[in-house]
């Protein structure tokens, strides 16, 4: 029998997961609200995954611009196997409205001039950042998302 741990992702099987997609992986109620944890997979896990220094700088921007177009975004985290980010918000249970959402921050992310905060008093390690690489990207998942 398979170990079940507190950690919603690890007991997914990610052999079958694929990318990219979005998916509610948690929800926590509590008085009028819940928040919802979503699963942005953007690369195939154990097959692809973004280097580190695309994700710090796809991570400041895709902050920012989900704020901006998203009330109620908690958090967005990246993962540590960099195969994509968990976004928490709340009172959004419906996963195409995170996708729509997405498809316009990655597009702001292709279209960008510049990483927000991305300086020593606003960031903790702002020379660790690929800006060309991050819409690299952002345009790839623009095409398959």
């Amino acid at each position: 029998m398979k170990k079940k741990y507190k950690v919603e992702s690890f007991n997914r099987d990610h052999r079958q997961m694929v990318a990219p997609q979005i998916s509610p992986v948690a929800r926590l109620e509590f008085g009028a609200h819940t928040l919802y944890k979503y699963d942005l997979r953007l690369c195939k896990p154990n097959a692809d995954y973004i280097p580190p220094p695309t994700m710090h700088a796809l991570e400041h921007i895709l902050a920012l611009e989900l704020r901006e177009q998203l009330d109620g975004v908690w958090d967005l985290s990246p993962m540590g196997c960099m195969t994509g980010f968990y976004l928490s918000v709340l009172d959004c249970p419906d996963a195409a409205v995170i996708r729509t959402v997405l498809r316009r921050c990655l597009q702001a992310v292709a279209d960008a001039e510049e990483i927000p905060a991305a300086n020593e008093a606003e960031c903790g390690n702002y020379r660790f950042m690929d800006l060309d690489e991050a819409k690299k990207r952002a345009r790839a998942l623009l095409q398959t998302l």
